[in-house]
């Protein structure tokens, strides 16, 4: 009896030890098939939220999951640029966007915002139908300032899916006539020495005739004329489709320092009857002047002021000459002394420049000009009154 009671419980534990064994086993199961189902779950939520967020960049309408239908209130050309334009012609610009309700509900536009004072909406519609379209026409005045320009408004909505709805308008303002470069500039030029810039003259509007009638220019160190000796002249000339090239050619001045000049073209353009080239140059020179300006204003409450001036000139085959130039009838400016000498190949001068402050009753202005051979530099001269 005991043998047998014996033998029905080894047979019941290793039922158990059995039983055990597949319980760990199926859990182990278990929990690796789980673990997958929870990786393509939550590989599946990414890819659905990387792709609203992409068709939302895109600006696609979202598709909604009960009615498989678009939502929302949509525009399928939210941005429209005119492209380049004359300033004459960015006064009064128009365009209509179309606005569409793509959504099972009526979307109202409760109201909109202007990026700047000059930009104007008009609305079609204010309550939009679903399936229904609604028009807005923007109108702008871009103005004359030169570049690119943009304006926005932007739509505020009772839709929670689109709340805000941007419009834009842009365009790129160019004069009808432009300089290929400006201004043009010309480094260190030696006296006399000869340098030159091509310079092409550019028209935007390709209808208009335009001709260049005449130049003025005013400094003498500066010669404007053609590509060729064909071509030696470009006044009096029309302005072709795809520009007209000139040459610009500074002369290098006998006055050390930098300089700035201006050339004025005339043309029959209503728009622009002139056009300015700058052109600035660099000159080593001949003669040099230190100070550039001679300033008096009586800190000292002196009843005579001596400035001095030193000057040195390459040219040392000539005699320095001084000369005081004023429109003051009672002139306070004078010369108290004067000396020079060569050395080293260079003509040196130095020149004591007085100031009579008796006769200094409000600001006064003159000139120290100093001459050698053909060489002429000009020094201003001011003298301030100090009321205090």
């Amino acid at each position: 009896m005991l043998t047998q009671n014996r033998s029905k419980l080894l047979c019941f534990v290793a039922t158990v030890s059995k039983c055990h064994q597949f319980l760990k086993e199926f859990s182990v199961s278990f929990i690796k098939y789980h673990k997958h189902i929870i990786f393509l779950i939550a590989i599946f939520s990414i890819l659905t939220v990387f792709y609203g967020l992409y068709s939302g960049l895109r600006g696609e309408p979202i598709v909604s999951s009960k009615s498989n239908e678009f939502t929302g209130l949509v525009c399928e050309e939210n941005i429209y640029d005119f492209g380049c334009l004359s300033p004459a012609n960015a006064l009064d610009m128009k365009h209509q966007f179309i606005l569409k309700n793509t959504s099972d509900r009526e979307i109202a536009i409760l109201k909109h915002t202007s990026s700047c004072g000059c930009t104007v909406a008009n609305i079609s519609s204010e309550v939009i139908l679903p399936g229904q379209t609604a028009k807005v026409l923007l109108q702008t005045n871009f103005g004359e300032k030169i570049g690119k320009r943009e304006v926005t408004v932007i739509l505020e909505t009772d839709d929670p899916v689109t709340e805000k709805l941007s419009l834009k308008l842009c365009a790129l303002i160019s004069p009808s006539l432009r300089f290929s470069e400006n201004p043009i500039f010309f480094e260190n030029l030696k006296p006399g020495e000869k340098k030159t810039h091509t310079v092409k003259i550019l028209k935007h509007n390709k209808s208009e005739s335009i001709e260049i009638l005449k130049i003025t220019n005013t400094d003498n160190d500066i010669l404007i004329h053609g590509t060729n000796d064909k071509d030696s002249s470009i006044e009096n000339i029309s302005i072709p489709l795809d520009g007209k090239q000139f040459q610009v050619t500074v002369i290098g001045s006998e006055i050390k320092g930098e300089k700035t000049s201006s050339i004025i073209f005339h043309t029959n353009s209503v728009e622009q009857p002139e056009l300015k080239l700058s052109v600035l140059s660099q000159h080593q020179g001949t003669i040099t002047a230190m100070p550039s300006i001679i300033i008096f204003n009586n800190k000292h409450g002196t009843a005579e002021e001596i400035k001095l001036v030193q000057v040195v000139s390459r040219d040392s085959s000539g005699k320095p000459k001084f000369e005081l130039l004023s429109q003051d009838h009672l002139t306070p400016f004078g010369i108290a002394n004067t000396s020079a000498k060569i050395r080293q190949g260079k003509t040196e001068a130095l020149i004591a420049v007085k100031c009579d402050y008796k006769k200094v009753e409000s600001n006064c202005h003159g000139v120290l000009r100093i001459t050698i051979n053909t060489y002429v530099l000009d020094i201003p001269i001011v003298a301030f009154v100090d009321n205090n």
